[in-house]
């Protein structure tokens, strides 16, 4: 990539375009692993590529090697306490599952989530005590292959007697890599001028090289079958099914101790070959979106970013309709003449025929008073104030001047803020007409 990305950078900027390389392998931080992550921060990366880029969006590589099988950071209420239950069924210590699960009620539907590592193993992320670090890792090894071999158990079962999905039990099994090429390849349409995809395989890997670890899937100092036939069944039946020839292309290598020899010719050849075919098919596919781009007009497209704008600000806004039809239905309720409780049709309440339709009473002597009392207060706290050039402001006080066509409102709200510093200078000033007011 070292050779690609200057390239593609200069050829974009040509364009007018912006290149970014996103690598999904570097960069993640180790704080991840600890909290089980890592998966989330590589799908959300992916995301944004793929809202972002006008044009390709997605480069893989898919060789020997299935990637990490992590287990799921959260594991929906309802399936944890089936697999738990076929788990105990089986004869499996589940104590550990709840050690290591934590329910949350937060989420909706409710979740269990996988506890952080350090949380239980305190040194597993202390780079200050390697000894502890040491162990801490091991006990963690151990403690996510039970926990792998529980859930992993439980599913099959659960899906040979139909409780879960295919893709549900496929969650316990699948990689980080495959999970990527779901986001990526899988579920995106179109792919045409979005992806590309490249297939490499090395022939006699020698599993006891001390670098074959980085290019296959080992267990136990063997090749591990099932990661095998996972990556092979993604590889074949997945994702070539979906790609043209230009988006898809494969290569065949010998092995060397060293995995990729520069100095071996065919593996020289082979970088060289893999370094023009992804400037050229890059940059045929940016000519593309380029012609794509023509075909909309300016204001289609400063609408069409307003409307991305707007999907993503609005994903972490979560609408409580329950708290919102309680209230309508309050707003609803009301008195009638035999002082019970009904609810009003919302067509009566804007034709006001629910209001026409009741005898209301009201004692007018009541209020006639009352109003009488505070209209008298509000002339005697303004007889005060009236020294001091100033204006009381009480609730009534814009209502009542709403329809007078001699006043002008704008200047009584432009005025209020001055009044009110004049108020408070005077009560500064003086005490003794602040004792008085009091």
């Amino acid at each position: 990539m070292n050779q690609v990305t200057p390239v593609l950078n200069k050829y974009c900027l040509q364009n007018k375009l912006t290149f970014r390389f996103i690598d999904m392998r570097w960069g993640v931080r180790d704080e991840a692993s600890v909290d089980h992550t890592t998966e989330e921060i590589v799908l959300d990366a992916l995301r944004i590529a793929k809202e972002d880029s006008k044009g390709p969006f997605f480069l893989c590589f898919l060789g020997d090697k299935y990637g990490s099988r992590l287990l799921p950071h959260y594991i929906e209420a309802k399936e944890f306490k089936l697999l738990r239950r076929i788990a105990m069924r089986r004869g499996y210590d589940v104590t550990i599952m709840d050690e290591w699960f934590e329910r949350d009620d937060n989420a909706e539907p409710a979740v269990y989530r996988l506890r952080s590592i350090d949380e239980i193993f305190t040194h597993y992320d202390d780079n200050e005590h390697e000894d502890l670090q040491k162990k801490d890792k091991a006990k963690w090894n151990q403690t996510q292959d039970k926990l792998q071999t529980i859930l992993r158990a439980a599913s099959d079962e659960a899906y040979t007697d139909r409780l879960i999905s295919k893709e549900s039990r496929h969650v316990y099994f699948k990689s980080v890599t495959e999970s990527e090429v779901e986001q990526g390849v899988i579920y995106q349409d179109p792919v045409k001028d979005k992806v590309i995809v490249y297939f490499r395989k090395f022939l006699d890997i020698d599993v006891h090289d001390n670098i074959a670890w980085r290019f296959t899937d080992l267990k136990e100092g063997k090749i591990d079958s099932e990661a095998e036939e996972l990556r092979e069944r993604l590889k074949i039946t997945r994702v070539q099914p979906i790609l043209g020839p230009a988006q898809l292309k494969k290569y065949h290598l010998n092995w060397t101790s060293t995995g990729i020899d520069e100095t071996d010719e065919q593996h020289k050849n082979y970088i060289d070959n893999l370094i023009e075919d992804i400037i050229k098919k890059l940059k045929d596919q940016v000519n593309q979106c380029l012609k794509d781009d023509h075909k909309f007009a300016p204001l289609f497209q400063e609408v069409l970013h307003h409307l991305h704008l707007c999907k993503k600000e609005t994903e972490l806004f979560v609408v409580r309709n329950d708290i919102l039809e309680s209230v309508k239905e309050r707003m609803f309720l009301v008195y009638d003449t035999t002082k019970k409780l009904v609810t009003v049709p919302f067509d009566e309440i804007q034709n006001n025929v629910f209001w026409k339709s009741q005898d209301l009473e009201l004692d007018e002597t009541t209020f006639s008073k009352k109003s009488q009392e505070i209209k008298a207060e509000y002339e005697r706290i303004q007889e005060s104030l009236d020294r001091f050039d100033c204006k009381f402001i009480h609730s009534g006080f814009f209502e009542n001047n709403d329809c007078d066509p001699d006043v002008n409102m704008r200047e009584l709200y432009t005025q209020l803020p001055n009044l009110i510093i004049s108020l408070a200078l005077s009560f500064y000033s003086a005490a003794p007409v602040q004792e008085k007011l009091q």
